[in-house]
């Protein structure tokens, strides 16, 4: 999948971009000029588990950003939300909210990293509790006063189905990303009646 930076600055934040490499953008705000103003972003990982801020710097009365490889290589792979405020001595203005997706960059990922989705993740675990399902087939049991109940077939069918749908979204939402058919269009042809 590739990301929306050029190897020249673009006009807007991205939405898509690969950790350890180097991410450029400019903005320009009519009101809000880089001799006054700060430009700062403040992303934070969907999660909790990880968060950065980004600093513009001041370009002919613009804003630049230029975030190293160095700096985005420590970045951690996930979706994040974001927001962005011009900042002067006595005020405060938000100028950008929105969210950014990190790519892992495969050089710096060790062998054996699970970069399945969640949804991937826990199909295939129901995948498995149904084939092993009629190996122990007990619905419940108690243990030193302490009970547990076992989903049934039904259940575990059921959260398939919605897990599966789940994962074929998620591949159309990527396949589409890349330019690429979703399935999701039925072509036709029509005969004049003559």
């Amino acid at each position: 999948m590739t990301t929306d930076l050029e190897y020249d600055y673009v006009n807007q934040e991205p939405v898509l971009v690969t950790a350890g490499t180097t991410w450029k953008w400019d903005r320009s705000y009519s009101d809000f000029k880089s001799d006054t103003y700060t430009l700062t972003y403040y992303f934070r990982e969907s999660a909790g588990k990880s968060s950065f801020n980004i600093v513009a710097a001041a370009n002919d009365n613009n804003f630049r950003i230029t975030v190293p490889k160095a700096t985005t290589k420590e970045y951690m792979a996930g979706i994040y939300t974001g927001q962005g405020f011009v900042e002067s001595a006595t005020e405060r203005y938000q100028v950008y909210d929105g969210s950014i997706e990190i790519q892992p960059d495969y050089a710096l990922v060790s062998d054996g990293q699970d970069f399945r989705t969640h949804n991937e993740k826990v199909l295939e675990q129901i995948k498995a509790l149904l084939e092993n399902k009629f190996v122990d087939d007990a619905s419940s049991y108690s243990i030193a006063g302490r009970s547990l109940t076992k989903m049934s077939i039904t259940e575990l069918y059921d959260h398939k189905l919605f897990y599966e749908r789940e994962v074929v979204m998620e591949q159309r939402r990527n396949r589409a990303k890349r330019g690429l058919p979703t399935g999701q269009i039925i072509y036709g042809k029509f005969n004049s009646g003559v």
